[in-house]
């Protein structure tokens, strides 16, 4: 578990710290910033306090589960079967993705983008068939030898997404059954530069899907960068707090526990208990760059503020390290406790993310309900199987 912890906290600071400041300091980022108006002119000493403050809270989590003895192998658990329950599942979803779009997946994100799936029947089948979820599960679970065909099909429904980030989670997957041990190394690592060789045209794909147009190859990298660094974002909460250039009122009336809470508890209901409204990121920029309130929640204006962020502005720089560390740990203890079952483990990959990436309730709760539900549908397919397999001479 200690692995798994370990892996996800240095794979996220690798791509959202280290690799954005090299690539900073050598190249720099273009004219035309992918995040667009809202995150650009930032100082840099901002950025550096960004990279130095979660550096250390990083460093502190390390430190603090590093002590005691690490594992050298975890122990396999056999949960996932022999059989093609993932494959029709994502096959399922992209027939649906195509049919929702009539047959262009371009206006299928446009309505995504735009909310006209918020609620629907797709967006609550997730909640039991999370894509994302089943193929760690097969991962992790080292029933199976590798097998080419699953690969193609995650790859396939995160392109027909438009999810920018499908091929970065497919590489941190692979980092983490790398280290979590096992056998054939030297195959996984071959595997691992594959998937690193085509991220780069899986985010090209992904991106023209949204209508946004690639004009070079360093408007390319510089979008792939940008994706993933959180220097910008973190370097805004931080310039905010210091220069105290932000709309206070309205960040504490979208991330206060009450107004969460009654987001979190809509998007689980049908229908809506508590006023409608969006999400709590959506409002970053109207928050730290003046964009009008009813324009961000009329457009996808979604940036993660992340806990550090989150933690500075609600008590302060030095604080936010702690309260962040006593996050990261606290959860790594419930894992730990919980570490020969396949849901925690998958919490200790995903859900650590979610945290360390998003820090908005709302989307937390969800994700890991996702998650849960998931996995216990397909256990419970498992237990129904197995009770009418007598019954049929073939099931899936």
């Amino acid at each position: 578990m200690k692995k798994l912890f370990l892996c996800t906290i240095w794979f996220y600071w690798a791509t959202a710290i280290f690799i954005p400041n090299i690539y900073t300091l050598f190249i720099g980022y273009s004219n035309t910033f992918s995040f667009g108006s809202g995150l650009d002119n930032i100082d840099d000493v901002y950025k550096l306090e960004a990279t130095l403050i979660f550096t250390i809270a990083v460093i502190f989590i390390t430190v603090f589960l590093k002590r005691g003895r690490i594992d050298a192998i975890l122990e396999p658990i056999n949960s996932f079967q022999d059989d093609i329950y993932f494959e029709l599942i994502t096959v399922f979803f992209i027939i649906l993705i195509l049919i929702i779009g009539k047959g262009s997946l371009s206006s299928y994100q446009r309505s995504v983008l735009q909310g006209g799936l918020s609620g629907s029947l797709y967006n609550y089948a997730t909640f039991v068939f999370d894509i994302q979820t089943l193929f760690l599960a097969r991962i992790l679970s080292k029933t199976r030898n590798k097998n080419i065909i699953p690969i193609v099909l995650y790859v396939a429904y995160t392109i027909c997404l438009g999810s920018r980030s499908g091929l970065m989670f497919l590489v941190l997957f692979e980092v983490c059954d790398i280290f979590s041990g096992g056998k054939n190394k030297q195959k996984k690592l071959k595997y691992l530069l594959i998937f690193v060789l085509l991220a780069p045209f899986a985010f090209l794909i992904s991106t023209a899907i949204r209508g946004v147009e690639i004009k070079n190859v360093k408007f390319l990298i510089d979008s792939i960068i940008g994706r993933c660094s959180i220097l910008e974002i973190l370097g805004r909460v931080l310039q905010g707090v210091h220069t105290s250039n932000y709309n206070v009122d309205l960040f504490e009336s979208k991330y206060s526990i009450i107004n969460q809470a009654q987001g979190a508890i809509n998007s689980l209901l049908p229908g809506s208990i508590f006023p409608e409204d969006n999400m709590p990121n959506t409002y970053f920029r109207a928050i730290f760059s003046n964009y009008d309130e009813e324009f961000v929640r009329r457009n996808y204006m979604s940036i993660n503020m992340t806990p550090i962020g989150y933690f500075s502005l609600k008590y302060s720089v030095p604080l936010s390290i702690v309260f962040a560390v006593l996050l990261v740990v606290f959860f790594y203890k419930v894992c730990k406790r919980n570490k020969n079952k396949l849901l925690f483990r998958v919490f200790a990959v995903i859900g650590l993310w979610e945290i360390l990436y998003f820090f908005d309730w709302n989307m937390i709760l969800i994700r890991f309900l996702k998650i849960t539900m998931t996995l216990l549908t397909y256990f419970a397919y498992l237990s129904l199987r197995k009770k009418i397999r007598p019954f049929i001479r073939y099931i899936i």
